[in-house]
Formats: C-alpha cells, structure tokens, sequence
C-alpha cells in the first residue's frame, strides 16, 4: 500500500511516498495574470521524476518561485525513516539506485559505502588501483605509448616526450597519431 507524507519544507506543497514517488498537492495560488492579479488553483498530480545518468532520480521542487532539486532516495529517506546525517550517505540495500521504496535505503558512513562498490567496482574491472597504491614505475611505463617519428625513426617512449623533443603540446602528436593525414610540426608519428 502507499503511503503519502508530507515534504519537510514544503508541507501543502509537495508529497512523497514510501515507493519513491513525488506529486504536487492541490491548492490555489495568487498569480500575476494578463489581467492583472488572480487565482489559480493546481490540481494534485503525480510528477514525472529526472534520471540522472541512469543512476539516480531527481526532482526539482518549487517554492516561492525558488526552484530546488532534491534526490528522490533522500527524500523518500527524510520522511519515512529518519533525518538526515550529514556525516553519512544513503545506500541502496539491494544496490539498484533506481529503487526508492523507503526498506530499500539506509544510512551508513562514507567509508562503509565505499567499500560496498569497491569490491562491485573491482569485480567488475573499472578499477585498476585501490586508493593509496603506488605503481611501480616499470607498470607505469608499460600503459604509455610508444611513439616512433616515421620520416627521423627516432622512437620515444611516450606522446609526452614526442611532444618535448618538437617543442609542440602532446595533443598535436596524438592528433598526428590518430589522422594521418596530420602533421606535428614537420614530421607524422605512429604508434609501436
């Protein structure tokens, strides 16, 4: 069953309820008309949420002609199960942020919530270092490209010390390297 409370700060505004839905309540308004002042009654209805990058639903709340976005999970969260943290961060239980139902969310601290996606982050390779991990300078050079100059032959070890030797930015060399039918400076480079 939904159940409707209302929006802290915008109480006779705006509601929201337990599965993560927002609506504009009804109410009559004083507004400046072609004709001067007059009334102008809203009905209630269901807002249409914002996705933002597919991760999270957003809403925009107006008030006093001051508009203000909002996260829905927060929310969902501020009227159904307690205040806000501000040292704390609104997880996901079932870790799909697109679901809003007020058992879904909790509260936990920064560090807790990182090293829940850590692990979903790693498992799934989108990362390659943990925070704080120093590479080792072999495995640093191992990722850079090495760029040959194809009218000299000279080769350098990456688009940084090409750029270096021609006195040019590297962004002229990678643009070399990518279209060939470009030139940085005098010369076209290709990638080993």
């Amino acid at each position: 069953m939904e159940i409707w409370k209302d929006i802290k700060g915008y109480e006779g505004f705006y509601q929201v309820s337990n599965i993560g839905r927002i609506k504009s309540m009804y109410r009559t308004e004083l507004t400046r008309g072609r004709f001067g002042l007059m009334n102008r009654t809203r009905q209630e209805r269901i807002l249409k949420l914002n996705k933002v990058r597919d991760k999270y639903f957003y809403i925009e709340l107006n008030k006093n002609k001051k508009i203000k976005r909002y996260a829905v999970h927060q929310l969902v969260y501020q009227a159904f199960c307690g205040e806000l943290d501000c040292n704390k961060i609104i997880h996901h239980k079932d870790k799909n942020s697109l679901n809003n139902h007020f058992l879904n969310l909790e509260q936990i601290t920064f560090k807790e919530h990182n090293n829940i996606h850590k692990h979903v982050a790693w498992n799934k390779g989108l990362v390659g270092y943990r925070a704080g991990e120093k590479r080792s300078y072999e495995e640093y050079n191992s990722r850079r490209k090495r760029v040959r100059c194809i009218e000299t032959g000279v080769i350098f070890n990456s688009v940084s010390e090409a750029a270096k030797f021609v006195s040019l930015k590297a962004h002229y060399i990678s643009r070399a390297l990518h279209h060939k039918k470009y030139r940085a400076g005098e010369y076209h480079y290709e990638i080993i």
